[in-house]
């Protein structure tokens, strides 16, 4: 069941490290002083994944939002996934019982709602980007799955 959403990480850091995305990466944080000094994707996510900082990392965040709903959404989105895993990850290890008789659509799921979040989310109420996305995706995901059924 894990398999699927392992895969689908292992994807995203594929991605992550073609020549390609980081020509364009380079390019989306040219257009931001938040960005700017993350000069390559694994850069700006180890710094996302240490503890401190809340602050500078809610601003990152927000810029990635921006870049995904504007110039830059195959990057941005990429990145915001990545960065956010954890917080998924978590998501959907409390949403597996409720997708136990289709195991595999948890991840598409999860995928679809956290890409919808991304790309539909209105900053200007948002406090705590990351907690809101997180907690959007887990009732999204958790509310499609019961009117489905």
């Amino acid at each position: 069941m894990r398999a699927q959403w392992h895969a689908l990480h292992a994807q995203l850091l594929r991605a992550a490290n073609r020549r390609s995305f980081e020509t364009q990466y380079r390019q989306m944080i040219g257009n931001s002083s938040v960005l700017s000094p993350y000069w390559d994707p694994p850069v700006l996510l180890a710094h996302m994944q240490r503890d401190g900082d809340y602050d500078g990392k809610n601003a990152i965040l927000r810029s990635l939002v921006v870049q995904s709903q504007n110039d830059h959404p195959e990057v941005a989105t990429t990145v915001l996934l990545l960065a956010l895993w954890p917080g998924l990850d978590a998501v959907y290890g409390r949403l597996q019982r409720y997708y136990r008789p289709d195991p595999e659509l948890l991840a598409t799921a999860l995928l679809e709602s956290a890409t919808h979040q991304l790309l539909t989310l209105t900053l200007a109420p948002v406090t705590r980007t990351a907690a809101t996305m997180i907690r959007n995706v887990y009732r999204q995901t958790r509310t499609d799955n019961h009117t489905a059924r």
